[in-house]
C-alpha cells in the first residue's frame, strides 16, 4: 500500500509539473512611469497575476524624501574639526546622543536628532532654557 501511493504521489507530481507555456490573456502588462531627475523613464513589466478580478490598477505614489532635524548647539569652520570633534566627545560622555554634521563647508554639532520637526523645536526651546543659550537652533538634513 505504501509503495502505491508513493507511486501514486510521484506520477501526479510529474505530470502537474510540466512547463506549460502561458497564453496571452493569462499575463498581466504593466507600465511603470517615473519621473527621475525631470525625465520619464517607462518600464513595461510582464508578470502572471495570481488573480485577476478585474480591480482597478492602484499606482502607489513614490515615498517623499525623510528629512531629520538635528539641534545644532555649534558650527566650526572646516580647519576646526577637531574641535569640533572633541565637543562631541565631550557630549556624548555626558550620554547625549551628540554627532558630528557636515554641510556649507562647517562641521556642525548636532547634540540630538529627531524625525519631526515639532519634536525637534520643542527640544530645541528646552535645551535654549536649560543651557541658557539662545544661539541653538534646528537644521533639516534631507536623506
Amino acid at each position: 500500500m505504501k509503495l502505491a501511493s508513493t507511486i501514486f504521489v510521484l506520477v501526479c507530481l510529474s505530470v502537474g509539473c510540466r512547463d506549460n507555456a502561458l497564453s496571452e490573456k493569462n499575463l498581466t502588462h504593466i507600465t511603470v512611469v517615473r519621473n527621475a531627475d525631470k525625465q520619464t523613464v517607462t518600464t513595461t513589466l510582464t508578470e502572471t497575476p495570481a488573480r485577476v478580478d478585474n480591480y482597478p490598477v492602484v499606482t502607489m505614489p513614490e515615498p517623499a524624501p525623510r528629512a531629520t532635524y538635528h539641534i545644532i548647539v555649534a558650527s566650526y569652520k572646516a580647519a576646526d574639526k577637531a574641535k569640533a570633534e572633541r565637543l562631541v566627545a565631550r557630549l556624548r560622555e555626558k550620554d547625549y546622543p551628540a554627532s558630528l554634521l557636515y554641510s556649507s563647508q562647517r562641521y556642525r554639532v548636532s547634540i540630538e536628532s529627531f524625525t519631526s520637526e515639532s519634536e525637534a523645536n520643542s527640544a530645541r526651546d528646552e535645551y535654549r532654557t536649560t543651557t541658557d543659550r539662545q544661539d541653538i537652533w534646528v537644521h533639516k538634513v534631507n536623506h
